[in-house]
């Protein structure tokens, strides 16, 4: 279906903050909502477009399969995208992610690849495949990252937190992926005990927010709006439903950074628009 409105895409759309985002950006955007289970974005979308019917709103939503740990999948959903011809992708908020519960018994080495996997080169891997169809005169990337983030990077060392900003302020992800690898093998070879001898913090999950948030603004350095953001500690299925905030609450800083005319084009943001930029 060919739309004059702006096209976007939410990754990881199928429920919590993605849920809502979407919710959001379909009552300005033509929105894509995308998830790694069809059947659970299927019903997000229709879960959606009821909820605005009853409303007497209306959406502009759809949804596409969309596994950014899948190579492939990533693939087939940038061709899918192309061959709609509705190009270019106005708005790309990169929720997708994943955290193991602090009761997980994997133990903290085996965790190591599956988040850094999913959670950095899976949201660098999409962001690729997309950037040639980003709209290129007024395009936003939109990074959903963490408090955890800026948490692991001040227990890092002096030295690991200047290698961080330097990676940060390159045109080039290289470098944070090299710091990311850096770290994975780190931890393959000594485990907890040789990240505290480097000067590393000891957070998969946060370290892999630090590489998201230093990643978005490489993507600034190249001239593209791209900023990072935390949601706040969100009531989700990854917080076991323990945070303070409500998913719809959560969206509002991703979203005003998607949709807003004032919205800056880099650096990391909270509570709205509010500047908390540390890289």
């Amino acid at each position: 279906m060919l739309t004059s409105m702006p096209l976007s895409v939410v990754t990881g759309g199928n429920a919590g903050i993605g849920f809502e985002i979407a919710r959001a950006l379909a009552g300005h955007t033509h929105c894509v909502l995308t998830a790694r289970d069809e059947a659970r974005g299927r019903a997000a979308v229709k879960s959606l477009l009821d909820d605005a019917a009853r409303q007497n709103k209306t959406l502009a939503l759809e949804f596409a399969q969309l596994d950014i740990g899948d190579s492939q999948s990533i693939k087939r959903f940038a061709s899918w995208l192309e061959s709609k011809g509705e190009m270019p992708v106005d708005v790309l908020v990169n929720n997708a992610g994943m955290a193991f519960k602090q009761a997980d018994p994997t133990p903290f080495e085996a965790q190591t690849v599956p988040t850094l996997a999913t959670n950095y080169f899976g949201t660098l891997a999409v962001t690729e495949a997309l950037l040639p169809l980003l709209n290129k005169q007024n395009g936003r990337l939109v990074f959903v990252a963490s408090q955890a983030g800026l948490s692991a990077f001040h227990q890092c060392s002096p030295e690991i937190q200047a290698r961080w900003k330097l990676a940060a302020s390159r045109d080039s992800s290289d470098e944070v992926t090299a710091l990311v690898n850096e770290y994975i093998e780190c931890v393959r070879t000594g485990g907890s005990g040789a990240l505290r001898e480097r000067g590393w913090c000891l957070t998969n999950y946060g370290v892999s927010k630090l590489a998201v948030t230093a990643l978005a603004k490489t993507y600034a350095k190249r001239g593209i709006s791209s900023t990072s953001c935390c949601p706040g500690y969100v009531s989700t299925a990854m917080t076991s439903f323990r945070g303070a905030k409500t998913p719809e609450a959560g969206s509002k800083t991703p979203v005003a950074l998607a949709l807003s005319a004032d919205a800056p084009r880099d650096g990391f943001f909270r509570d709205g628009l509010a500047d908390a930029t540390y890289l």
